[in-house]
């Protein structure tokens, strides 16, 4: 189990934090929301659920971040150091994924992004406005 939390870096709330757990387990299957690409063919799938809500710092989750269907997960590794939150699986929907920037034996950080794959949103001047930050998940007491 891991203590998960993140940073806003977006202009109207940035430095305001969510925090949660967050639980990582290997599977032995692939879930029906990604593809062994994604997930890497010949590697191990993991997959986990995080309780942390991202309203408070106007990050967007496309599905249920908390389920712990190994069919639908809350959390799935894709790619390397790729973390999606959300068992969503449609890609002009709003999906937070946290990029892994350094890990170690007491936990991981790096920085996070949320947004929809297909469409990008644009501020009042025409900067791109997805919002984003930092993140850190660090080992607790109830693994």
């Amino acid at each position: 189990m891991y203590a998960l939390t993140l940073v806003t870096d977006a202009r109207d709330v940035r430095g305001r934090t969510t925090s949660g757990e967050l639980k990582l387990q290997l599977s032995d299957h692939v879930p029906r929301t990604t593809t062994a690409h994604e997930v890497g063919i010949g590697r191990p799938i993991v997959i986990g659920w995080t309780d942390i809500s991202v309203t408070s710092i106007k990050a967007e989750i496309d599905g249920d971040p908390n389920s712990r269907d190994p069919d639908l997960p809350g959390v799935i590794h894709i790619f390397d150091g790729l973390l999606r939150l959300g068992n969503g699986r449609t890609f002009d929907a709003g999906t937070t994924t946290l990029i892994v920037l350094e890990a170690g034996p007491k936990g991981f950080r790096g920085y996070w992004t949320s947004g929809g794959a297909m469409a990008q949103r644009v501020d009042d001047r025409g900067r791109l406005a997805n919002d984003r930050g930092w993140f850190c998940a660090m080992k607790s007491d109830s693994t």
